[in-house]
Formats: C-alpha cells, sequence, structure tokens
C-alpha cells in the first residue's frame, strides 16, 4: 500500500519508499527459515512498521524499510554512505526510531542492512547533539536538523556508525 504524505509534493520520496518495501518484502518472501511474510496493515504503519513475517520459531518480526536517501532532495544522486534517522516526525511525535519495529532495514544499491531498532536509537541517541541545530540538510551529519515548517527532528549519522557498532545482518538484492 502506498501512502504519500502532503508534503511529499511531487510524490518522489512514496515512490522510492514502496519500490525499498516491495524489494524488501521479495527478499524476505525468499528465505526458508521466514514465514508468513506481509505488508503491514494501516494500523501498523501508523506505528513506524512496514512488514510482519514469522521466524521459523515462530517469533513475529515487524520491520521499518528505509529507502536510500538523498542529503536533499534537490540533489541528483541518492547516499548510502549516509543514513537519515528521525527522532521526531513531521507532527512533533516520536520517530520511527521509536516506532513499534524490531528492525529497520536500510536500502543500499546492492542489499538491505537490517539491524534492531533498539540498539540503533541507543546509538543515535549517543552520536547525535540534539541540542546544536543547524538549518540546512548538508550540516545534518550528527546535529539536530528540523525542516521549514514542519515539527521533525532529524539527524544523519554514517552508515559506517551502524555497522561498527551494531549487529547487522546483509540481505542481497541479487
Amino acid at each position: 500500500m502506498e501512502y504519500r504524505k502532503s508534503l511529499d509534493k511531487s510524490g518522489e520520496c512514496s515512490k522510492n519508499g514502496k519500490k525499498a518495501e516491495d524489494a524488501f518484502l521479495a527478499i524476505v518472501r525468499g528465505k526458508n527459515y521466514i514465514h508468513d511474510a506481509r505488508e503491514a496493515t494501516l494500523a501498523e504503519q501508523k506505528q513506524h512498521i512496514d512488514h510482519v513475517f514469522k521466524r521459523s520459531d515462530g517469533r513475529e518480526i515487524r520491520v521499518d524499510t528505509k529507502a536510500m536517501k538523498k542529503v536533499s532532495r534537490n540533489d541528483k544522486t541518492f547516499r548510502t554512505d549516509l543514513v537519515w534517522v528521525e527522532f521526531k516526525n513531521i507532527h512533533g511525535y516520536p520517530g520511527w526510531l521509536y516506532g513499534k519495529a524490531d528492525f529497520i532495514s536500510f536500502e543500499r544499491e546492492n542489499d538491505f542492512v537490517l539491524v534492531d531498532r533498539k540498539k540503533l536509537s541507543q546509538l543515535c541517541e549517543g552520536l547525535v547533539n540534539k541540542n546544536n541545530k543547524v538549518n540546512s540538510a548538508y550540516d545534518a551529519l550528527y546535529n539536530s536538523y528540523t525542516r521549514a515548517g514542519r515539527k521533525d527532528v532529524l539527524s544523519q549519522i554514517k552508515m559506517d556508525d551502524i555497522l561498527n557498532n551494531i549487529e547487522s545482518f546483509i540481505l542481497k538484492k541479487y
């Protein structure tokens, strides 16, 4: 189910997000140790969950998938060496770092990096200086960034911070 936020004027972010979610779901459905993989319901999506599936041991896993992002919407290329993280959403409520997903999957060109959401939120709390507020997306690395007219609190961290500090699982696209 493709959801388009009203502030996504071109629809590009929604399309990229849906494409990444579909790719992730296709990979997960191809694993013999994962069962009953499905898209999240609308109620689950509001809790920052995109997919739900069961492991072989019956444990339910909830995942929030993040598409590759640009530093700024006007950029031409996606950056997979940097990751946007959301402390608060556009309405000022807790962002996806504090959602109900068990794992976050980050899309890269050839794979997805799957990490524990709670460990990621702890890492981000330690890396990001939320008191240092910046006005440009280009200055958001380890700083607090709020987009004009919104109540979100975002930052960027390096993908290497995740890979070097949190156990991660790599799911190849091909």
